[in-house]
């Protein structure tokens, strides 16, 4: 069995030629072309479930997995003050060349268009959504839509077709010339054996539907920003995790040297100005001499003190912080290692039975 699979996924890869089979995803006003010729009917999805994944069984999890973005769904209200509202606000993939971004693949669809100073994050596209008869089978309109089959697949999830259709239509906009094509190709964004006029004719369809998941009514977005909307938001989807997953939607820190590296400058900048305002006013006062100032004593004798304690405070605020990560450090060791137990425990158990 497991052969048979390998074999069809194999032949997943073969030249790509359209083809004019099943029916176009419903809601577009032209018909997209299935391209790859070898990519399964909906006659044989019993056999290969997901097209290019021939070891999926659950479909349900799979497109949650690969087409759903709860965090950038549930900031949608306020994203307004994150970027500029439009699925089309989009850079083409030689735009970002220009703008000294390199790409960087993931498979998390929550990064995908997320950029962070010289890098931008893509998310290739899925195989099985260059199948028609996947988008037939497993991606149709809602339920409620009358012009949905009744005999609907019992695996069908209606509810993942937004965000599906706007994961594609985004490539529409990052690919727009030749040269985007053959820089998505070098990146591993989409398959190497489909031709540009091939995916011109399968993409347009997408460019005419504005149904897609809230997440895709904006473009790219800059991953600073989204830190602070997570910060000042609190999305549901954060509450219960780390409290690193509730101050940044993403890390970009790894280790504590990072994190001193990027307070550094900061740190560096406001020891430079306060240490020149410190000595424009000892000039100021020995300047003067005998003829004291005694409003502006004060006033100088104040902000030193203040000086010496936002000092004390900063070096109070990262010894506390360098403690608070060795303690969460050695939690997270002992709950591993207590799960760790668990899990070999239960593993003496069945072979005993």
């Amino acid at each position: 069995m497991s052969e048979n699979l390998l074999t069809e996924s194999s032949h997943l890869i073969q030249k790509i030629q359209l083809v004019q089979q099943g029916s176009a995803p419903p809601n577009m006003p032209h018909r997209p072309q299935s391209i790859g010729s070898n990519l399964p009917s909906a006659s044989q999805l019993s056999s290969l479930i997901v097209p290019g994944e021939p070891f999926v069984t659950d479909v349900r999890g799979f497109l949650q997995r690969e087409l759903v973005s709860p965090t950038l769904d549930e900031l949608a209200p306020i994203l307004t003050f994150v970027a500029r509202k439009g699925g089309s606000n989009i850079d083409a993939l030689h735009v970002q060349l220009i703008k000294n971004r390199s790409i960087i693949i993931t498979e998390d669809p929550g990064l995908h268009l997320i950029w962070y100073g010289k890098s931008i994050y893509l998310k290739p596209i899925p195989h099985c959504l260059l199948s028609t008869d996947f988008w037939t089978t497993y991606l149709p309109t809602s339920s409620t839509d009358p012009t949905t089959p009744q005999n609907s697949h019992p695996l069908a999830c209606p509810q993942y077709r937004p965000a599906a259709i706007g994961l594609v239509r985004s490539y529409a906009y990052l690919i727009r010339h030749s040269s985007d094509f053959h820089l998505a190709q070098a990146a591993h964004l989409i398959p190497s054996s489909v031709t540009y006029t091939e995916f011109q004719h399968f993409i347009q369809p997408f460019l005419h539907t504005t149904l897609v998941s809230p997440r895709y009514e904006y473009g790219q977005l800059r991953l600073t920003r989204l830190n602070w909307a997570v910060r000042l938001y609190c999305p549901p989807s954060r509450k219960k995790d780390f409290i690193t997953r509730r101050w940044y939607y993403q890390e970009t820190q790894w280790g504590i040297r990072d994190y001193i590296q990027s307070a550094a400058v900061f740190l560096v900048f406001m020891f430079a100005a306060l240490s020149l305002i410190l000595s424009s006013m000892q000039v100021v006062l020995a300047a003067r001499q005998n003829d004291t100032w005694e409003a502006f004593v004060k006033a100088s004798w104040g902000f030193s003190i203040g000086v010496i304690l936002f000092f004390i405070a900063i070096f109070a605020i990262i010894g506390i912080g360098a403690l608070l990560v060795l303690f969460a450090q050695l939690n997270f060791a002992m709950k591993a290692r207590k799960e760790g137990k668990e899990s070999d425990g239960m593993t003496k158990r069945n072979r005993s039975a």
